[in-house]
């Protein structure tokens, strides 16, 4: 079995569908996924550890993910340093494959020893191709003050669960018709995102990544001056700057 590695950190506002205080440090999620391809170069096996960052959040929000696959598809097993499966489990109300990991984020992150899950999941469905396989972290999202209140990546699509009124509502400027979500644009006009999926080379270089704000006292201050590159970067949709966040200000 050939494997690849793929590891980066997730960063999330939960006031989703209005704007928020752009911090970009209400739910901060680490992850290193392996996916294992047969001679195809078709997917058959995934393992994935999310290690719970922080949580810079008033709520008490959730961190779950949706993979590009059927749940009958799939064979998925937990284990976790909070012991056991850590309260881990595949949603049987979605047709999609939908993996909930951390109820309740501020229960225990923040804590010295972070909580961590590994999920394991075989493809004992449909082959799906290496070029048609979305890849890790997959589709990432957080719930907020309910299950159906969910804040994904630029662009990708909710589950099936999400009360769609929020979609367009507030300062959201998601158009279903268009395939557009999780937009929003700050007080001046400049486009911003609700998450962001950062990539990372190294497990050294990844660990190296300071969370934006975690002093209480500073809490509530956008994430470009801490990370001085950031509002360019997305100025120029990601042509420049794109190791933004390995240069915090000093």
């Amino acid at each position: 079995m050939a494997k690849v590695t793929y590891r980066g950190i997730l960063t999330f506002e939960d006031i989703w569908p209005y704007r928020g205080d752009f911090d970009m440090n209400d739910v901060v999620v680490k992850y290193v996924s392996t996916v294992g391809y047969n001679q195809k170069n078709e997917v058959i096996q995934t393992e994935d550890v999310y290690t719970i960052l922080w949580s810079g959040a008033a709520y008490n929000n959730s961190f779950a993910y949706q993979l590009d696959a059927m749940r009958s598809e799939v064979n998925v097993t937990f284990s976790s340093s909070l012991g056991g499966d850590g309260g881990a489990f595949v949603d049987q109300t979605l047709d999609k494959a939908t993996i909930r990991l951390a109820n309740k984020v501020l229960d225990y992150a923040n804590q010295e020893e972070k909580g961590s899950f590994t999920v394991t999941t075989k493809y004992t469905g449909r082959r799906i191709a290496k070029d048609d396989f979305t890849l890790p972290p997959y589709n990432p999202f957080i719930t907020t003050t309910s299950d159906d209140k969910e804040v994904h990546l630029t662009n990708m699509r909710p589950t099936e669960r999400l009360d769609h009124g929020n979609l367009g509502h507030g300062h959201d400027q998601s158009d279903p018709n268009k395939n557009l979500y999780y937009i929003t644009y700050d007080e001046e006009g400049q486009q911003m995102p609700f998450a962001i999926n950062l990539v990372f080379e190294s497990d050294e270089v990844m660990n190296t990544f300071i969370v934006p704000f975690c002093d209480p006292l500073r809490e509530s201050k956008r994430i470009d001056i801490f990370y001085p590159s950031f509002l360019n970067w997305v100025k120029t949709n990601g042509k420049e700057d794109s190791d933004w966040y390995l240069h915090p200000r000093k």
